[in-house]
C-alpha cells in the first residue's frame, strides 16, 4: 500500500511479472492501485495458481480481467472459474461480491455476444440452481439474448427457468426458423433427452418448417441427420398421451404435397413405419385414420412419381432392402416400398 500511495507502480508491476505469487500481499490495495499494478503479461500465471488464492482476491482478478476485456484468457480453463464463481462457504461479503460479479459476467457476455461463454456461464448458473442471476440478466422483452446460447443451455433454461418460457418459446421457435441445421438437430436432441415433447407442438409451424421446407439448401450429410433426428422424435412421441402424438402427426401431414420429392417421401414413410409399428394405441381414433390415410395416399404418390428413387441407404453405404407388403426395418431405419402396394391395402394392414 505504501508503494502504491507514492506511485510507485512500476516497481509492483516489474515485481509482479517475475514473481507472480507476491499478489497476495495486494489483498489491501484500493482498486484503482490494484487496476494499476496487475502486469497483463502476467495473467496467465496468475490464473494458473488461481484457487489457491484468497476468495476475495479471486474476485478482484476476474473483475480486472473483466475490465480489460480478456474474457479469452479468463476462459481458458473454465474448469477453475467454475469452481472459483460457485465455491461454497464464502463469507458473507464474499457472497455479495460473488452474485454481483456473476451479474457483471452474464451482461458483459449478453453485450458482446460472446455465445461460447455465455453458454457456459447459463449452464453453471443452472446446475448450481442460481436461476436468479438467469432471470435477472435476460429479459422477458427481448428474446435476442437467448439466441446466442448453445442448444445445451437453451434446452436447460426451457427446463428450469419457468417465469421465462414465453420468451424461451419464442426463441426456439425462431432457432428452427432461423438457426443452422445442426444446431437445430442438437437443440431437438436435448429438449427430447429433458423430454420437452409438449414444445414440440407449442412450436409446432416452426419445427414442421424446419422438417419440410429446407432440404433443397441440405447437404446430403445435413438432410441424414434430419431424417435421423426426425425418426427419433417420432419414436419418443410414440411413447406420450396420445392427444400429442395425433397434434404433432397432423401437423406434420397437412403440410406436406400431394406430389412430395425424393425427400419428403422419406419423411412420409418413417412416420407410416412408426405410426404401424407403434401406433397401435392409436388405431381407434378418427384423428389417427385420417392422418394415416392421407399419409399412405402421399407414400403411394411418391412412389410412383419415383419408382427410380425410391431406395434409401444410410449413411454408410449399407445395401439397400426392398420388400413386399410390409415393413423391414434397415440399418438407418428406412424402407424401400414395393410399387405394387395400394393406399387401401397398406391401410388394412396397419389397422389389422
Amino acid at each position: 500500500p505504501l508503494l502504491c500511495q507514492f506511485g510507485h507502480y512500476e516497481i509492483l508491476r516489474h515485481v509482479l511479472i517475475h514473481c507472480p505469487n507476491f499478489l497476495r500481499h495486494t489483498l489491501e490495495v484500493d482498486e484503482d492501485s490494484f487496476n494499476q499494478i496487475l502486469p497483463l503479461e502476467s495473467l496467465p500465471f496468475i490464473l494458473k495458481d488461481f484457487l489457491n488464492y484468497e476468495t476475495r482476491l479471486q474476485l478482484r482478478i476476474i473483475r480486472w480481467t473483466l475490465q480489460h476485456k480478456q474474457s479469452k484468457i479468463l476462459f481458458e480453463n473454465p474448469s477453475t472459474l467454475q469452481k472459483s464463481l460457485f465455491q461454497k462457504n464464502t463469507s458473507p461479503e464474499d457472497t455479495v461480491e460473488k452474485d454481483k460479479l456473476l451479474l457483471d459476467l452474464l451482461s458483459y457476455m449478453v453485450r458482446g455476444k460472446e455465445s461460447n461463454y455465455l453458454s457456459l456461464l447459463v449452464t453453471w448458473c443452472l446446475e448450481n440452481n442460481n436461476i436468479g442471476h438467469l432471470t435477472t440478466s435476460f429479459s422477458k422483452d427481448n428474446l435476442m439474448p437467448l439466441l446466442y446460447l448453445s442448444p445445451q443451455a437453451l434446452a436447460l433454461m426451457v427446463n428450469k427457468c419457468g417465469s421465462l418460457n414465453p420468451t424461451l418459446i419464442e426463441a426456439i421457435k425462431r432457432s428452427f426458423i432461423a438457426n443452422n441445421t445442426q444446431f437445430n438437430i442438437s437443440l431437438i436432441e436435448e429438449l427430447i433427452v429433458l423430454k420437452k415433447f409438449q414444445l414440440f407442438i407449442l412450436c409446432g409451424k416452426e419445427i414442421v418448417t424446419f422438417f419440410l421446407d429446407n432440404s433443397s439448401s441440405l447437404s446430403a450429410v445435413e438432410r441424414d441427420g434430419v431424417l435421423s433426428i426426425f425418426e427419433r422424435l417420432l419414436i419418443s412421441l410414440m411413447g406420450q398421451k396420445k392427444s400429442l402424438v395425433l397434434d404433432f402427426v397432423e401437423e406434420i401431414s397437412k403440410k406436406l404435397p400431394e406430389e412430395p420429392d425424393i425427400y419428403l417421401l422419406k419423411i412420409i414413410t418413417i412416420l407410416a413405419e412408426q405410426l404401424q409399428v407403434n401406433g397401435k394405441k392409436l388405431k381407434k381414433e378418427t384423428r389417427f385414420r385420417q392422418a394415416l390415410q392421407r399419409l399412405v395416399e402421399l407414400e403411394h404418390n411418391g412412389i410412383a412419381n419415383h419408382p427410380n428413387e425410391a431406395h434409401y441407404e444410410n449413411q454408410e453405404g449399407a445395401t439397400k432392402t426392398q420388400f413386399s407388403g410390409e415393413y423391414v426395418q434397415t440399418p438407418k431405419g428406412f424402407n424401400d416400398l414395393k410399387i405394387s402396394d395400394t393406399p387401401n391395402e397398406k391401410i388394412q394392414e396397419i389397422n389389422e
